[in-house]
């Protein structure tokens, strides 16, 4: 096709038109929606604790927290290191292999706020829920 010098591309094709709006318009689009977090986004709470065990306070087996959709563990260190540990539902187990023994727990994680059918915020959860059996529990700065 032969386009005369006073025609322009645009009126010999007008889909080329319509096709380069329609791309402009998505790049602009998907840009300016990019720092929008997604519906999924939700309020969090960072933590890091040092949680003591002592021997008054423990049984034969520690239970600890391990990630779900709602608490992200970033970091996770106990001392003695050399303690058996064991994953089930509900969370990682220490198996101690006398009551006498005291266990130190470092641990970083990330909770999120759940919401209830009404949408209202539900409790945080304490670090004593998330680390049952502790005799103390200290936040590190």
């Amino acid at each position: 096709m032969k386009i005369d010098s006073h025609e322009s591309i645009a009126s010999a094709h007008p889909w080329l038109t319509i096709l380069f709006c329609v791309g402009i318009g998505s790049i602009i689009g998907t840009t300016s929606c990019s720092n929008v977090p997604d519906w999924s986004h939700r309020e969090a709470r960072h933590a890091s604790l040092t949680v003591h065990y002592g021997p008054n306070a423990i049984a034969s087996v520690i239970l600890l927290p391990t990630s779900t959709p709602d608490l992200l563990i970033e970091d996770l260190r106990i001392e003695p290191p050399n303690l058996v540990q064991s994953f089930a539902s509900g969370g990682r187990r220490i198996h101690l292999p006398s009551g006498d023994q005291r266990v130190v727990v470092r641990c970083r994680y990330r909770l999120f706020r759940n919401y209830g059918t009404d949408g209202k915020p539900s409790a945080w959860l304490t670090p004593n829920q998330l680390f049952p059996g502790a005799t103390r529990i200290d936040r590190n700065q």
